[in-house]
């Protein structure tokens, strides 16, 4: 008998493509700096670096001030990131049939504070997230 539902965020409940934002980042900035597949990036997702770390490292590669790179990034992010209203809603039916229903995903700390300002994660328990924990699923 199911009993408890898991969702992910990204491209799940939420419609994104951080690839798109990185590469338009890149392109504003004229050089490479956003990667997801870089070790920083991972550090970052995993919670082992702090935000102000992972915003000064690539800060310090690109030769960028810090802070205009973290502006830039979470606007751009703020401009893509559209929450699945259908699926919101199903997740929600679900728990009210009685499902438990809960989170994991792999989310850094800005778009973690962006999507639960969007209140994504309130009619979820538990939600486990990479940054809290420290692992990626």
């Amino acid at each position: 008998m199911i009993k408890c539902i898991i969702f992910d965020v990204g491209n799940v409940l939420t419609s994104e493509n951080i690839d798109a934002v990185f590469d338009e980042l890149n392109g504003l900035l004229g050089k490479k700096v956003f990667s997801r597949k870089s070790n920083i990036h991972r550090q970052y997702l995993s919670g082992k670096i702090t935000e102000n770390s992972y915003y000064a490292t690539l800060s310090k590669k690109a030769k960028i001030p810090r802070e205009k790179l973290r502006k830039l990034a979470i606007n751009k992010y703020k401009e893509i990131i559209k929450p699945r209203k259908n699926v919101l809603l199903l997740a929600k039916l679900l728990k009210e049939k009685g499902y438990k229903i809960s989170i994991i995903s792999n989310i850094s700390p800005d778009h973690k504070r962006i999507k639960k300002s969007l209140g994504l994660f309130k009619d979820f328990s538990p939600v486990i997230l990479s940054c809290d924990i420290g692992y990626q699923k």
